[in-house]
């Protein structure tokens, strides 16, 4: 494959009859940033920068590392920019058969699965599926020749995983629908908040400030619609880009790039980074196939 055979939009990076991967590159002054027309494919794609997106009928989500989002062939959406570059994603395909077979085997069956696999606009990523997916990524881009049965393999226990941490989840609660979308939004703009600082040192009171709300109330709202603190999502946050920045400048000094990233010691971002990823920030700017390999 030459991955040299780019078009207006991206590119592929992998291609055999059960998997399409390819990339998505979309920068904010592109005349079609914020209408690429409908969906091609059933496809995940795993956000670079963020971004907002807007299927049609249904509400605005903050694409960003910390989520996969979801599409169905001929979804309908708009995208509004929030980095500094635009839309940057790798995305997959998998053959319809596959997804819905993967969906039933992970108990997610809906009425409509046949036609719209997809009954959601996006899922919750992991560290394991994150970093799994960024891994890939960097393999396919660097590797002329690249294992079809690692590269399919890999790709189907992400998506075993992706289903599994999203099994649905029945909620009981009787709160009112203008509470609850209250709730939703107040979450989403700290999410937004959260993505677009990140390097910042940040407080819990500043942020209920630009809000409009009390930290206790932002505190307690947020880790009800994430499930977790906002402390623990701005860290992952920080992680995962720290994992694209050393994939993309291996030579970087850990140190300069602790201090960008808003951590307050360089230790402090190097066990992080292991605590999470399993491995330190040294052996991830040098290691390729083999991490893969490692945590597949």
């Amino acid at each position: 494959m030459d991955h040299h055979l780019k078009d207006s939009l991206g590119y592929l990076l992998y291609q055999s009859k059960t998997l399409v991967i390819g990339i998505f590159d979309c920068p904010r002054q592109h005349p079609c940033f914020r209408d690429t027309g409908p969906a091609a494919n059933d496809i995940l794609v795993f956000p670079r920068h963020a971004v907002y997106i807007k299927h049609d009928g249904k509400r605005e989500i903050l694409a960003n590392q910390q989520i996969i989002t979801l599409y169905n062939k001929g979804q309908a959406y708009r995208r509004q920019p929030l980095a500094p570059y635009g839309d940057y994603s790798v995305w997959v395909h998998f053959p319809r058969e596959t997804l819905v077979s993967a969906m039933e085997q992970a108990g997610q069956t809906h009425r409509r699965m046949d036609s719209l696999p997809f009954n959601a606009t996006h899922m919750l990523s992991n560290n394991s599926i994150f970093l799994q997916q960024r891994l890939l990524y960097r393999y396919l881009n660097s590797c002329r020749q690249p294992s079809a049965l690692l590269v399919e393999d890999t790709a189907f226990q992400l998506l075993e995983q992706l289903l599994s941490i999203n099994s649905p989840r029945h909620s009981r609660c009787k709160t009112r629908k203008t509470t609850a979308e209250r709730h939703q939004d107040l979450a989403a703009h700290c999410r937004m908040l959260l993505t677009s600082r990140m390097d910042q040192r940040l407080t819990l009171a500043d942020l209920a400030d630009e809000i409009g709300t009390t930290p206790f109330h932002l505190s307690r709202v947020f880790k009800s619609q994430t499930g977790i603190s906002i402390h623990k999502y701005l860290l992952q946050l920080r992680l995962r880009n720290a994992v694209d920045l050393l994939l993309e400048q291996p030579r970087r000094r850990l140190t300069d790039l602790a201090m960008d990233l808003g951590f307050a010691t360089p230790s402090h971002f190097a066990q992080s980074f292991r605590h999470h990823f399993g491995m330190s920030p040294g052996r991830m700017s040098i290691q390729g196939l083999a991490a893969i390999s490692n945590i597949a």
